[in-house]
């Protein structure tokens, strides 16, 4: 019974929680492509050479080192088939997607979804088409591929599901309105993705362009006619300037046969003097007094200590300290020291 309020305040959250992921996938706009293509290292420019496991509208990227593009007139080039192929192949499969941004918003990312069930890894990077628009076909011909440039290019990796690859940054590769790329191998790659569809390119709202005039204008001083000294309070007044008049110049004497050539006036000396603070003095007279009765108590107890019964005392103390309900047996009275030691039987003699 106690658990019930806790089961239900989780289905509370989870239902909230659902209720935002829900608006939020309401909320992201995505678009379609306008266009889509692979082609195929096998066709030489007859009749399409089949690809194992590609269904009619399907796209293959294979192969490895297809960012490794060839420059061609001064422009980057699409890859031909490598005449020394190592240990990671060569690229033989390459896809290509175009798409038209809308007016107000921004590339978020790229999902192109597998046909198979999800990939543990991913090896694969889009890069900007240079040459225009590209043919619409799918298992081109290898020289149908369009000029393409990896110079920076968008890394794929798996969506937390594994079932897609995403390119979050690819929106650095638009051109004005105009999204067109190729998706290459980067290494050993044989990956078969699904047509893309409505919901393969995430938008986002574009950010407003910067207008200079929008800026708010400086501050302007206020001015309501009240001068700075005055402003300041009667703590913080402005120390008056004190003038030290300079030394007297001692005459000199009637006997001089030369008058001495006159001493040059040096000009008044300011010197900036601080006002004194009073310091109101400290009344004490409660901590004297305090002390004062503190000595006398201090005084009187050691006095009736030595006047009195010493032991008796010494008693009481321990049986306050022992707590109630504890009896202490009787001190034994006694006198001398060592093997004189005595039991007491009177009143130690006065001194």
């Amino acid at each position: 019974m106690k658990l019930r309020p806790l089961f239900a305040a989780a289905a509370v959250l989870l239902a909230c929680a659902a209720t935002m992921l829900g608006t939020g996938r309401a909320d992201a706009a995505s678009v379609a492509p306008t266009a889509q293509a692979w082609w195929y290292v096998a066709n030489n420019g007859g009749p399409a050479a089949p690809a194992p496991g590609v269904a009619a509208r399907d796209m293959l990227v294979a192969g490895s080192k297809g960012d490794q593009s060839i420059p061609s007139a001064g422009k980057a080039g699409a890859p031909s088939p490598f005449s020394s192929v190592g240990d990671k192949g060569a690229a033989t499969a390459l896809a290509a997607v175009r798409y038209a941004i809308p007016a107000g918003q921004a590339v978020d990312r790229l999902v192109l979804k597998f046909d198979s069930s999800a990939q543990s890894s991913v090896s694969m990077a889009a890069c900007r088409i240079t040459g225009g628009d590209f043919k619409v076909e799918q298992g081109g011909p290898w020289s149908d591929v369009p000029p393409y440039d990896c110079t920076t290019p968008s890394l794929g990796s798996l969506t937390p599901d594994g079932a897609a690859v995403q390119f979050t940054d690819v929106g650095g590769l638009a051109s004005g309105s105009v999204l067109s790329v190729v998706i290459v191998p980067q290494y050993a790659a044989y990956d078969i993705l699904l047509p893309p569809g409505p919901d393969s390119l995430v938008l986002r709202t574009a950010p407003a362009p910067y207008d200079p005039g929008s800026a708010p204008p400086p501050l302007a001083p206020i001015d309501n006619g009240v001068a700075a000294s005055d402003a300041l309070p009667p703590s913080l007044s402005v120390a008056p300037v004190i003038t030290v008049p300079p030394p007297p110049v001692p005459a000199m004497p009637q006997s001089s046969p030369a008058p001495a050539p006159a001493t040059p006036q040096t000009p008044p000396t300011t010197r900036r003097v601080q006002p004194a603070v009073a310091i109101p003095g400290l009344d004490d007279a409660r901590a004297r007094v305090a002390a004062a009765l503190g000595l006398a108590a201090m005084l009187a107890a050691f006095a009736w200590m030595a006047a009195g019964d010493a032991p008796r005392l010494r008693r009481l103390l321990a049986a306050r300290l022992a707590g109630p309900g504890v009896t202490l047996p009787e001190p034994v009275l006694t006198r001398g020291v060592g093997r004189f030691r005595r039991e007491r039987t009177g009143r130690p003699p006065e001194v």
